[in-house]
């Protein structure tokens, strides 16, 4: 949390919160606000990269506030051909513009997260800026153990006043060398950690630590969370939560910013990427869940020296000060595609969705009522169901408009982009969907563009049979050639079908 009590983000592999039409392999965003409430808003930043996708681009692992500066540490950063690198940069306008390193890591720390604390880091445990990594140099691989790096406060800049915890002296005090090479590892999991994250929680004076683990399918990223407490940062250790099957898809990147815990600790909410939920049609977003803590009665019990880190597998509820987490389904609120909205006289939202393409229904309250309907015969690249199927709508360009009609029966929404097998990239198609049935009825439309490059606005109806689109350019003020509103009537067809 920052100087502004904003929540500094950042995205990658993305189109933000503002679904631009560039998608950002490092791109940067705010958050106000408190779940579920909370609203984001992206910002533009000279460390923008609008190019990248996976490890092909530097993406931000890390982001902390001391004293007004916001650092972040990247990974993927590229040398010498190899993108196991982690670098370093620091920005003195609140991440308007970023000073880089001089100097980058290449062993161990290649996903490093900084140890969160308070609000422009207040409450720190001592004038050291803590960082922590899961134990190898890719984001993309495992590691079974997380290792931990510490810096002044004042000189993180400054490569030569790194330490890294080095093991415990006799008195279970933590042991620091200058030198990476006597790393020892704060934390093992025998099934893997992968970004990683940790926070301290005030109220309770413990860390959280989150990862990700193996779930035996062999995949990169994985449904499977491990919540883990400690009263310092090189541990003891025991577990919280630990779930193969925490999500119905893959989540990463789990973090429990101390901006959103409550005065008693209690209650926290968990920001991670991904969707949690099969049937919320988004794969890449922005995504909350609230955590409920149950505590022991009991006061924690400190481990010695010799107990070794504790098994996940297990949750040696006698040790840890914390019994129990349980947690509430989440809400989507980010970069999710969902960029057209229709209410029912029932009550019932539709949402239409662009990268999929799909029609979402929720309740008012946004609850997810049914897994996503598909367009049928169209899928863009980021359709989750692509599978080795060729896309055939580019990326982006889904339902960015969608009608209802006056007795709010059907939906009418229109692609923004041309399908890519199209001969005549002007043409955009409007489709026919029953609320009723809750099925498409198979009758189409077409609407023909100025020109092939221009995007849809909005589609609203004015009666039975007319209907408003807002066409436009891609280009802002004074470089905009057309920003305009046409009427389209459905009953008025030519001999080409427009």
């Amino acid at each position: 949390m920052a100087d502004d009590d904003l929540l500094y983000t950042a995205y990658g592999d993305g189109a933000g919160f503002s679904n631009s039409d560039t998608r950002y392999s490092l791109g940067f965003a705010t958050v106000a606000g408190d779940p579920p409430t909370h609203t984001g808003q992206d910002f533009r930043s000279d460390a923008d990269t609008p190019v990248g996708e996976g490890p092909n681009g530097i993406k931000a692992s890390g982001l902390l506030m001391v004293d007004g500066v916001l650092y972040m540490f990247v990974r993927n950063y590229i040398v010498d051909r190899s993108f196991s690198n982690s670098r370093l940069a620091w920005s003195l306008d609140h991440g308007r513009t970023w000073v880089w390193a001089n100097w980058y890591f290449a062993d161990t720390f290649g996903c490093p997260e900084f140890v969160q604390f308070g609000n422009n880091y207040a409450g720190a445990r001592d004038m050291y800026v803590y960082i922590a990594s899961q134990a190898n140099d890719s984001a993309y691989s495992w590691s079974p153990d997380i290792v931990l790096a510490r810096v002044p406060q004042d000189r993180m800049a400054d490569r030569s006043a790194y330490e890294f915890f080095a093991g415990k002296d006799s008195q279970a005090q933590p042991l620091w060398s200058s030198d990476i090479n006597q790393r020892r590892p704060v934390f093992t999991d025998p099934n893997g950690t992968q970004r990683i994250s940790m926070t301290y929680n005030a109220a309770l004076r413990r860390y959280f630590l989150t990862s990700s683990h193996q779930d035996g399918s062999g995949n990169v990223h994985t449904p499977a969370l491990g919540v883990f407490d400690a009263p310092e940062p090189w541990g003891p250790w025991t577990t919280v939560y630990y779930n193969d099957t925490w999500s119905e898809v893959p989540t990463y990147h789990h973090k429990f910013p101390t901006k959103w815990m409550s005065d008693d600790g209690r209650t926290m909410w968990l920001v991670f990427s991904g969707s949690g939920s099969a049937s919320s049609g988004c794969y890449n977003c922005f995504v909350v869940r609230k955590a409920t803590l149950t505590l022991n009665t009991d006061p924690p019990v400190t481990l010695t020296s010799s107990d070794p880190s504790p098994s996940p597998s297990s949750t040696p509820t006698s040790r840890t000060h914390v019994r129990d987490m349980t947690f509430e389904q989440g809400s989507l609120t980010g970069p999710d595609g969902a960029d057209s909205l229709k209410g029912t006289v029932r009550g019932d939202l539709w949402f239409g969705d662009e990268f999929g393409p799909f029609l979402l229904h929720t309740d008012a309250t946004g609850r997810v009522l049914e897994a996503p309907i598909p367009l049928p015969g169209v899928q863009s690249p980021d359709n989750p169901t692509l599978g080795s199927n060729t896309p055939n709508l580019p990326r982006s360009r889904g339902f960015e408009g969608m009608a209802i009609s006056q007795n709010r029966k059907t939906l009418y929404p229109m692609l923004e982009g041309a399908l890519t097998t199209d001969p005549d990239q002007r043409r955009r198609l409007i489709y026919e969907f029953d609320l009723t049935r809750e099925q498409y009825t198979g009758i189409t439309y077409q609407y023909h563009m100025e020109a092939a490059d221009n995007s849809i606005g909005d589609f609203t109806a004015l009666d039975q049979y007319r209907f408003v689109v807002i066409e436009r350019d891609g280009a802002q003020g004074a470089a905009a050639q057309l920003k305009r509103i046409y009427q389209v009537d459905l009953r008025q067809v030519d001999a080409q079908g427009f």
